[in-house]
């Protein structure tokens, strides 16, 4: 099977899915936008890592085109279309994610209860309700869940969610350039690229 149509198949089946996961979500094709976001998932005490391979695109792996993680960053989430909100970013990554709970590639649900709080944040500001809302460029975005009595541990993962999609962006050329992306349609998407 020849690389390049078995890549354009994975696209157009990666969008049908995406669409089809929030019908009412208008998603732009792919291309309409290009934009980074750091975002960082603690359950408790642990920082999930998405930097491990079953999160990762890659060319000869690629996952979804329109959302995915690559060359190893765990923590910048691209984005290839328009329309896109931060549960179908989870969706592309195997989770699920509303306002009262996150659930896990390996089928964990944490969600709010009596004594245990999920909470999501973008930019440092509380939303009630994150899943619904547009990845925009250079979010910096958390999603914690951990005991109602201790808000240590929410403060610790707003401190530790990284900064750097303004690489991946060009945003902050002072810190570096960015590599070219993998695990894009026919080599057409690097970093920076609207």
């Amino acid at each position: 099977m020849d690389f390049v149509p078995f890549i354009a198949l994975t696209a157009v089946l990666g969008l049908a899915i995406i669409a089809s996961l929030l019908p009412d979500q208008k998603i732009g094709l792919y291309g309409s936008q290009h934009i980074h976001a750091d975002f960082l998932v603690q359950i408790e005490d642990q920082i999930l890592d998405f930097s491990l391979p079953k999160y990762q695109s890659t060319n000869e792996h690629p996952r979804s085109p329109l959302v995915h993680l690559h060359d190893g960053n765990g923590n910048v989430i691209h984005i290839h279309a328009t329309g896109i909100t931060w549960r179908q970013v989870f969706q592309a990554l195997g989770f699920s994610l509303n306002a009262s709970c996150i659930g896990t590639d390996t089928g964990n649900q944490y969600c709010t209860n009596a004594t245990q709080v999920f909470r999501t944040y973008v930019n440092n500001h509380y939303r009630a309700d994150l899943s619904r809302a547009l990845v925009r460029d250079l979010d910096r975005a958390v999603f914690v869940y951990y005991p109602r009595n201790e808000e240590h541990k929410l403060n610790k993962a707003l401190r530790s969610v990284s900064i750097d999609a303004c690489i991946a962006s060009q945003k902050c050329q002072e810190r570096g350039m960015p590599e070219p992306e993998a695990g894009c349609i026919e080599g057409d998407c690097f970093a920076g690229e609207q």
